[in-house]
């Protein structure tokens, strides 16, 4: 039988801490600055609860609902709302570090300026949410679902994002060093500058993603998918992309310097200007791709298929490797030092 406190004001600062209020009818109910702290919530109706100010540190709230619930400024570091209903709460400001919102629906959830500091949203569902500057260093947020969020300036250093739904997303302002992204959904999604050093992107899809000026550097994205992706003057450097699907990429002053693109798919793909020194292409399919004026120095292009390439202007040297009876000259090569 359910608690019933529907609609009731407790005295701000009230102690309720490791309150057993488990299935609770707190609907409406004005807990605003109530220590809660270690409280079990599980299954607790809080729809529309004003919680401001609340310490709710080590709650557990299994199952509750928490639709339209004021969370703002709260204190939710180490909670446990596993499979929690938490769409169009206000928690912003909040204290999460540290808690366990797995299975969680967050859909329209406002959680600007929230610290989420190694917080758990594994398979959680945040479409539509405002994470605007959200502090999601070292989250877990492997298979969520992030479509039509609002990511700016959030800050995702060191994150899981391994196969979290990322379309059509903006995470052009966001913070991403050593991010997680392998095997995630990346379709159409703003990343114009950013920064992804270093970042395992492994089996990642970018299609017609914008990375126009982004830093790939060193990264991993192997047997990732590009396809028809911006990258425009953005670098690829030192990066393994094995099997990589760029096709049909945008890709003017690109740089590939002494990245391992052994089998990859680059066919259309304009490279214009590109810098593909010291790159090891081999065996990668490069048909009808457009070459011109691009770096080719020291590049190992052993069994590749340039087929209707278009090379004219493209610089390579000695060293440059292309594949047997390949006449760089007869395509319209420059040979400098």
């Amino acid at each position: 039988m359910a608690r019933r406190v529907r609609g009731m004001r407790i005295e701000a600062g009230s102690q309720l801490q490791k309150a057993y209020l488990r299935g609770a009818d707190l609907f409406e109910a004005d807990l605003q600055n109530c220590d809660l702290a270690g409280a079990n919530l599980n299954g607790a109706d809080l729809r529309w609860a004003r919680l401001r100010w609340a310490d709710l540190a080590e709650t557990t709230m299994v199952g509750a609902d928490l639709r339209w619930a004021d969370l703002r400024g709260c204190n939710l570091s180490g909670a446990k709302l596993g499979g929690a209903d938490v769409r169009w709460a206000n928690v912003s400001e909040a204290d999460i570090a540290g808690a366990d919102l797995n299975g969680c629906d967050l859909r329209w959830i406002d959680f600007r300026e929230s610290n989420l500091l190694r917080a758990t949203l594994v398979g959680s569902s945040l479409t539509g949410a405002d994470l605007r500057m959200t502090d999601f260093r070292w989250a877990d947020l492997s298979g969520g679902t992030f479509a039509e969020a609002n990511l700016f300036r959030a800050n995702l250093t060191d994150a899981d994002l391994s196969r979290a739904q990322l379309p059509d997303v903006d995470l052009s302002g966001a913070t991403l060093q050593g991010v997680t992204l392998s095997g995630a959904d990346l379709q159409g999604t703003n990343l114009q500058g950013a920064n992804l050093i270093k970042t395992d992107m492994g089996g990642a899809n970018f299609a017609n993603a914008n990375l126009h000026g982004a830093t790939l550097q060193r990264a991993d994205l192997a047997e990732a998918n590009f396809t028809g992706a911006d990258l425009t003057e953005a670098s690829l450097a030192r990066a393994v992309a094995m099997r990589g699907n760029f096709t049909e990429i945008r890709g003017h002053r690109l740089s590939l310097e002494g990245a391992f693109l052994i089998r990859a798919q680059f066919t259309e793909a304009n490279l214009t200007a590109a810098n593909v020194s010291e790159a090891n292409v081999s065996r990668a399919d490069l048909r009808w791709a457009d070459l011109t004026d691009a770096d080719l120095r020291w590049a190992e292009f052993t069994e590749a298929d340039l087929t209707r390439a278009t090379t004219e202007t493209a610089r390579y040297n000695t060293s440059t490797r292309f594949p047997e009876g390949y006449d760089p000259a007869k395509a319209g090569m420059i040979q400098v030092v």
